[in-house]
């Protein structure tokens, strides 16, 4: 246990961050008796007052209420702050529950014990959503953040399933790795496979044995068929409603339910340009042309794809499909 003045001052902190809020100031004895409890120090009230004024004096926020002692005001983190990282974590896709856990349980470690409370009532089963079942996934975006960084080829297997539901292994694949990308609570690698000359995106989730590759050369970006001197990753991903690396079409969407504008906005956002045409409402937006035909189906009682020609027979080959399988 680690003793002296310098120690003294970051038991203090550890005792504010820990059990003080606005609600809830500490004493100057009663920070003394906590740090006797919690790690067996005795502490004078008069280096508790020194450890106060030095924690104020280099930024932190000590707080004082009269004859009810102080507390730690700001935090690491604002409460909607809080808030907003929780529920992110419980809708993300890309974290298995024990991840989930953990991570929640670092972000909760920076609120008072009271704080913390409101947090901890918060549940969210592990059936609302399809979580991944790869322990890997936070340890696969490390390697692959270091590969992007040092400009080196990543290699991996993805991961297939038989007819049994059981896990299978793809051949080791290796690729030129570009951005890291989330989308609708997955994460993605933008790459480009070493046998094409376009970029593709990758399910981390669905990767295993993810290490660098140091006899492969890298592609440069720029170097590429689909990427242009202005190529930008926020437009890539803004062109695409699903992380599928097809090309970009222009599509023009008669909106049939006029009070459905709003799937429109959610998905295309401020890029769908809106037309009226006699009573008739058309949007016209940008996205990758299988993306479209999925999106098309998913909300086809509201909206009727006018182009691509080559979009429109996609979709009534999917609907013939499916037309079939249910008659």
């Amino acid at each position: 246990m680690a003793t002296g003045k310098k120690a003294n001052i970051l038991y203090v902190l550890k005792v504010l961050e820990e059990y003080s809020d606005e609600n809830h100031p500490l004493t100057q004895i009663r920070i003394s008796e906590l740090i006797n409890s919690r790690y067996g120090l005795e502490v004078e009230r008069k280096t508790i007052g020194s450890s106060l004024q030095i924690l104020s004096e280099v930024g932190y926020d000590i707080n004082k209420v009269d004859k009810k002692g102080f507390y730690l005001g700001d935090r690491i983190f604002y409460s909607s702050e809080i808030t907003f990282l929780t529920d992110a974590i419980y809708s993300s896709k890309s974290l298995n529950d024990r991840q989930s856990r953990k991570l929640l349980e670092e972000i909760f470690s920076t609120l008072s014990l009271y704080d913390r409370k409101q947090y901890l009532m918060m549940h969210k089963t592990s059936g609302d959503i399809s979580r991944t079942k790869n322990n890997e996934v936070i340890y696969n975006i490390e390697i692959i953040s270091e590969c992007i960084k040092k400009k080196k080829c990543v290699a991996f297997n993805l991961v297939t399933y038989d007819e049994n539901g059981n896990e299978v292994l793809s051949w080791e694949r290796y690729v030129s790795p570009y951005f890291l990308v989330n989308s609708d609570g997955k994460y993605y690698l933008v790459a480009n496979y070493y046998r094409s000359e376009d970029l593709t995106n990758f399910r981390i989730d669905r990767m295993k044995n993810v290490h660098i590759r140091e006899d492969r050369p890298r592609k440069e970006l720029r170097d590429l068929k689909d990427v242009h001197s202005d190529f930008s990753i926020t437009d890539y991903i803004n062109d695409r409603v699903y992380m599928f690396g097809g090309p970009v079409v222009t599509a023009r969407i008669e909106i049939e339910d006029h009070d459905k504008i709003r799937y429109i906005k959610d998905w295309f956002g401020e890029r769908a340009i809106l037309q009226k045409v006699g009573d008739k409402l058309y949007a016209q937006v940008k996205t990758e042309e299988q993306a479209l035909c999925y999106w098309a189906m998913q909300y086809i009682e509201y909206f009727k794809v006018i182009e691509p020609a080559s979009a429109k027979e996609k979709i009534k080959e999917l609907l013939s499909k499916g037309i079939e399988k249910y008659q």
